[in-house]
């Protein structure tokens, strides 16, 4: 059985081994882990840039030489970055716009399959609105770089922008949705 000095000290040695894994790992696409008051913090260690973005967009998207496919960066989250993909395709059933969501591998693969999964699970039996998933890509060894999803852009506003001004009603029904998944 170990002393407390021993367990101190085997505690502190995992701690710098957590360190040095993390520090050696930053070097690498995706996140870097900085220490925070809160606990660790993931940072961008390369952040995807719409010329990456571009052709993948075009490929999955079907498009043509002469189709336009514009990309804009819409937003920087904790553990992803979006985008607003505008196209002008040939054909009827082409979207004209989509949302694409580049994701850090904090979860490597796990956490797409499983939120593409989901929001499949969910399009097909919920009454809420979700984005159909016209493609999504779950390991880093693609044209971005990292895991991906792309969907198609609904109209109206995030549920999480207007849930305070929501009554009660609406709230309720929105959780008793969700509470039968």
């Amino acid at each position: 059985m170990q002393t407390t000095s021993q367990q101190t000290q085997n505690y502190l040695i995992n701690i710098q081994l957590q360190k040095q894994k993390m520090a050696e790992n930053s070097t690498r696409d995706g996140p870097s882990w900085q220490e925070q008051f809160t606990g660790h913090e993931p940072k961008w260690t390369r952040k995807p840039t719409v010329d990456c973005v571009g052709p993948v967009c075009r490929k999955e998207l079907g498009l043509g030489p002469d189709d336009e496919c514009n990309i804009t960066f819409l937003e920087d989250g904790k553990y992803d970055r979006s985008y607003l993909v505008n196209t002008t395709g040939k054909k009827p059933h082409e979207h004209s716009q989509a949302a694409l969501r580049i994701s850090l591998p904090i979860m490597p693969e796990i956490k797409t399959l499983g939120e593409v999964t989901a929001m499949r699970y969910l399009r097909n039996r919920a009454y809420i609105l979700i984005p159909r998933v016209l493609s999504f890509n779950d390991r880093q060894s693609n044209g971005i770089g990292f895991e991906w999803t792309l969907m198609e852009r609904m109209s109206g506003q995030p549920v999480s922008l207007v849930w305070r001004k929501l009554d009660t009603t609406p709230k309720t029904t929105i959780a008793a949705e969700l509470a039968e998944f």
